[in-house]
């Protein structure tokens, strides 16, 4: 449950922020593969799976794991979300992030971005309504199961088989993991929406910023040019006014003769 609920929280951050290739991401950086293990870099072009499960590959490079990593479970056709790598351009990112829009106004992203919140919520609730609905099956296998929420896109999905419990016998574990999810769930939508708010603010601010920096730049440039280009042309004339000559009986009648030494 609590795996299910991370990757929902992953791919949400993700469409806002998006994703870029492996190689451009710092030593330190931990993805998660599409099994939910989690790969730690190591290297300018090293991965290092972080658990111990016997079998599994131990280290691998950039590529693969651009291959290898997290993706969404609901179909592209779907409208689910793609992060495959763009074959024609090594360096494109493999996910656009709505706050990685350029030339646009934070207002013109909010409804994007209210959006994205409004999926998280959805797909959260599925999560806790794919384990109420994985309940009293009697296979250990995972069984298919529709999801339906209301207000949201119906989501045919795959049973947990760690929930096929009975519900008579284990009516109290099944309350308690209902319940446990529904809260949750709820603690996560709250803190992410505040989170999300901490966001717009930040992005505003700074695009503002940048908006004014650039008009300011412009606005120094065309000054700097016109004043100093004043200055110059006002130095050139002054120079040139004594060679004005002078048509006036005063001119040659100040000072007077006996007081020029």
């Amino acid at each position: 449950m609590d795996k299910l609920l991370a990757r929902e929280i992953r791919l949400y951050r993700a469409v806002l922020f998006g994703r870029q290739r492996a190689k451009y991401e710092p030593v330190g950086t931990v993805w998660f593969d599409h099994f939910g293990k989690a790969w730690y870099k190591v290297g300018k072009d090293l991965w290092e799976y972080v658990g111990k499960e016997k079998g599994d590959a131990k280290t691998i490079s950039n590529s693969a794991m651009e291959q290898l990593h997290e993706k969404d479970i609901i179909p592209i056709l779907a409208d689910g979300v793609d992060f495959s790598p763009n074959p024609d351009d090594e360096d494109a990112p493999l996910y656009q992030g709505i706050f990685g829009t350029k030339r646009v106004l934070t207002s013109e992203l909010v409804p994007y971005l209210a959006q994205a919140m409004r999926t998280l919520s959805c797909r959260a609730a599925m999560v806790c309504e794919g384990i109420n609905l994985s309940t009293g099956k009697a296979s250990k296998t995972a069984k298919p199961i529709v999801i339906d929420i209301h207000g949201c896109l119906s989501l045919p999905a795959r049973s947990i088989p760690a929930c096929h419990l009975d519900k008579d016998k284990d009516a109290l574990q099944l309350s308690d993991a209902f319940q446990y999810c529904s809260d949750i769930s709820s603690s996560i939508i709250k803190r992410e929406a505040e989170i999300l708010k901490m966001l717009v603010e930040y992005d505003a601010a700074y695009r503002s910023l940048l908006q004014f920096a650039g008009t300011f730049d412009e606005f120094l440039l065309e000054l700097r040019w016109t004043l100093a280009g004043s200055i110059r042309q006002s130095a050139s004339v002054i120079g040139w006014m004594g060679r004005i000559p002078c048509f006036l009986a005063s001119c040659d009648a100040y000072p007077p003769p006996d007081k020029v030494r």
